[in-house]
């Protein structure tokens, strides 16, 4: 991959077209160094008419955020239990990093390509590259995050058409259902751990209060033939380390 210096990332970001939903950051408060973005009661109650899952908080498990990355604002969705991500985008608005850019350093973003986000979670790297104007296809395996995913692509209705949701796990072609996927313990509740096999089932990860839903199983070969073979030029891996849950069929 090519290096580029600060001054041809710079007058690329200038070049480079920014699509994104347009929404103005409010007024911000102070969170340590950081000015953290909060939706006032009216605006929480005009998402919650828009998008009916943050209407009962208690019954869905999300709650409205306000992330900001480097391209604008955006509207968000993040988990009410205890979760990383969700106090990272809620606290310090935004999680890992602020734009695609930061993720490959002093190396060239890729001019064109879709990304393909494997283990989305709530999909922070999917909203970085759609406020690009990037198309992207994301893979979550936990309803969880599904929800919330599928919450902030109705918040900001402009990346509709070009984000694309698989909501499965995957896995090689010796992996076998049924599956059930879980919420970790601790402040990690996004973390969606997935156990696959006829024993499996939900009953001791909700005696422990975690989340536990069923999930459904394909390959990663399946999703690409379904998806027309897109030409990626970034793809992001996230199954913490599980051999098991890897997509080892991928083309």
């Amino acid at each position: 991959m090519p290096k580029m210096s600060g001054r041809e990332r710079s007058q690329r970001q200038r070049r480079d077209p920014i699509t994104h939903p347009g929404y103005e950051c409010p007024v911000g408060r102070q969170y340590g160094k950081h000015s953290i973005w909060e939706p006032d009661a009216r605006e929480s109650s005009a998402a919650a008419a828009e998008c009916p899952a943050l209407a009962c908080a208690t019954c869905s498990g999300l709650r409205l955020t306000v992330a900001s990355a480097a391209a604008g604002c955006f509207r968000m969705a993040v988990l009410s239990r205890p979760d990383i991500v969700s106090w990272s985008v809620t606290k310090l608005g935004h999680w890992d990093v602020r734009s695609p850019e930061q993720i490959f350093g002093r190396y060239a973003l890729p001019a064109s390509g879709a990304l393909l986000d494997v283990g989305s979670n709530l999909g922070w790297f999917s909203w970085l590259f759609a406020q690009g104007g990037r198309r992207v296809y994301a893979v979550e395996a936990f309803p969880t995050n599904q929800r919330a995913y599928r919450t902030t692509l109705c918040l900001n209705p402009a990346w509709n058409g070009s984000v694309t949701l698989a909501a499965t796990a995957v896995g090689g072609p010796d992996a076998a259902g049924p599956c059930v996927v879980s919420g970790s313990a601790g402040d990690n509740a996004g973390n969606g751990v997935l156990r696959c096999g006829r024993a499996e089932g939900c009953e001791a990860a909700r005696a422990g209060g975690l989340a536990c839903e069923p999930a459904t199983l394909t390959t990663l070969d399946s999703l690409l033939e379904r998806w027309g073979d897109p030409r990626f030029a970034v793809v992001k891996m996230d199954v913490e380390g599980d051999a098991r849950a890897r997509p080892a069929q991928g083309r």
